[in-house]
């Protein structure tokens, strides 16, 4: 419920919203978000409508059925803070980031891996159009996009 509906899916709708509202076709972030918040929407108003609702198959399948899961999500999402998709960070305030004190954590292994490969992509991709925080500060549609992207989760903590 946690990592694959709220922290995937749940989480990406806001976005997804923004960018479709406020970042036109051409925008080098739209075409990098573009492949992986195509059908978001889409996937959790069913999700919402069969998944979670009230009887839907959470209720019938899982321990904390019967709105327990809604609850589960609310409290999780309280607490929330965009560093905890930051995986390098997120697994250091764990105090799980040493492989000498934790020996074989194949998560941290595999994450940081590709987290350190789609960053450097991202990272060269954005640099064609932008070369400095000023140039990305310039950018009218990007800092409309990020500051709807930071109300609608806003809002959303709050429903």
């Amino acid at each position: 419920m946690i990592t694959h509906l709220l922290r995937t899916h749940l989480c990406m709708e806001p976005v997804a919203i923004a960018t479709y509202r406020n970042l036109p076709p051409i925008h080098p972030v739209f075409k990098l978000l573009c492949p992986h918040i195509r059908g978001v929407n889409a996937i959790n108003t069913l999700g919402r409508d069969k998944l979670i609702s009230p009887g839907g198959v959470a209720d019938k399948v899982l321990a904390v059925g019967g709105g327990g899961h809604i609850g589960l999500m609310k409290k999780w999402y309280k607490s929330m803070t965009w560093d905890m998709f930051d995986i390098p960070n997120y697994l250091n305030k764990r105090g799980v980031n040493d492989p000498d004190k934790l020996p074989g954590f194949h998560y941290r292994e595999d994450a940081t891996r590709l987290w350190n490969i789609i960053s450097e992509f991202v990272e060269d991709i954005l640099f064609v159009y932008y070369h400095s925080d000023e140039d990305i500060m310039k950018d009218s549609e990007l800092q409309n996009w990020v500051n709807i992207t930071t109300f609608q989760l806003r809002r959303f903590v709050r429903s």
